[in-house]
């Protein structure tokens, strides 16, 4: 019985750390595009220039900067376009809690206008933030409005994600031992696990 306890934990934690991050993002590579992203961080920052679009999500991780639980910083980001210059909206979120959604509540800042326009979004690393590396989505749709969905598809527009290292959260709360652990139904392919 304590073989199996440990096979399902390991399973479901196996199944959690495999995540992904929704797809998104245009099918084509013409016109409105984010053409630049800076944020600075404690010792690592993003300076991101983008042109030519690419469709769907442009996979940036590689650029990362790190940032420190209830201290505030600010995010440069130009959405502009890498050809016509055609009104739409933008939006920008950082999954907070690690869980590979970008919520409403995670968005840091807003824009809908005409491209080539610069906008600084303040925000602070809420306490409640997990600790670790995380993601910064920047998303830009023409002729789109507010509120954007990040996991949107569309046609013309871009995708960007960042990576985010956070440090200096509070630390999540810590589990209970589980009282009253009872195991039945016992299977060649599965159990029922009860406790309190």
């Amino acid at each position: 019985m304590k073989k199996l306890l440990l096979l399902l934990v390991c399973l479901a934690t196996f199944q959690v750390s495999n995540a992904q991050y929704c797809s998104a993002g245009p099918t084509s590579t013409y016109d409105s595009n984010v053409t630049a992203v800076v944020l600075t961080g404690e010792t690592q920052s993003i300076n991101y220039s983008g042109c030519p679009g690419i469709t769907g999500v442009n996979d940036q991780t590689a650029y990362t900067a790190d940032v420190v639980g209830d201290i505030s910083y600010s995010v440069d980001i130009t959405f502009g376009t890498c050809g016509n210059p055609y009104s739409g909206a933008g939006e920008a979120w950082i999954d907070w809690n690690s869980n590979q959604t970008f919520e409403s509540s995670e968005s840091i800042g807003s824009w809908s206008g005409t491209p080539t326009s610069l906008q600084t979004f303040a925000f602070t690393v809420p306490l409640a933030a997990l600790n670790g590396t995380t993601r910064l989505r920047v998303m830009q749709r023409e002729s789109g409005s507010l509120p954007l969905d990040p996991c949107g598809s569309y046609s013309w527009g871009s995708v960007d994600d960042f990576s985010i290292d956070i440090s200096g959260a509070a630390s999540p709360p810590s589990c209970l031992d589980p009282n009253t652990l009872a195991i039945s139904n016992v299977a060649a392919d599965g159990a029922q696990v009860d406790f309190v």
